[in-house]
């Protein structure tokens, strides 16, 4: 058997079959984060996101689609979770910042948790506020390795505890890795 073909056919089958840029993927990111303060501490995990193009920017190039993010709440009920999109994901590499559900580089959506014996959802009428820069960003963010995201800011909450109703500032902060839907 001669050795050209063998190793013709070896090197097809590993480049078929590996995905090895070195820019792409979560680096050394946490699979969790978690939002605290006022009493409050709950973490999220299993990010994932999609290129849904669920908050469209009208001045993205061709071919750059929102990207939609979910998480579920590590030890909560099936209600818990945390969910922001991205309109330019092209752009995050170079920082952004947090908005409501209809502006800002990252667009919170939904927040909602269970801490101890109290509940927390997104506080509409106050926008989050801080910055997001993301890393190892390819394929518009749709990349079979993911990429990180770092987050730093507050998100304002409506804490409810037996029918007490409270609003409550919880910090963000850290870095996430997000995998591809």
């Amino acid at each position: 058997m001669s050795r050209l073909p063998f190793l013709l056919t070896t090197s097809a089958v590993l480049a078929a079959g590996c995905h090895t840029d070195p820019t792409c993927g979560i680096g050394d990111a946490t699979d969790s984060i978690s939002l605290s303060g006022g009493g409050v501490t709950i973490t999220y995990d299993s990010f994932t996101g999609g290129a849904n193009n669920d908050c469209p920017d009208p001045n993205a190039p061709e071919g750059v689609v929102s990207i939609t993010v979910g998480a579920k709440q590590t030890d909560g009920t099936s209600a818990d979770f945390l969910t922001f999109c991205i309109p330019r994901i092209d752009e995050l590499a170079q920082g952004g910042a947090f908005g409501g559900a209809t502006s800002g580089d990252v667009r919170f959506i939904d927040v909602d948790g269970t801490s101890g014996s109290c509940t927390i959802s997104l506080d509409a009428t106050t926008p989050p506020t801080g910055t997001a820069s993301a890393s190892g960003v390819c394929a518009n963010g749709t990349d079979s390795q993911g990429f990180a995201l770092t987050l730093d800011g507050t998100i304002s909450v409506e804490k409810n505890c037996a029918g007490a109703i409270q609003l409550t500032t919880l910090t963000l902060s850290g870095t996430v890795a997000i995998l591809p839907q």
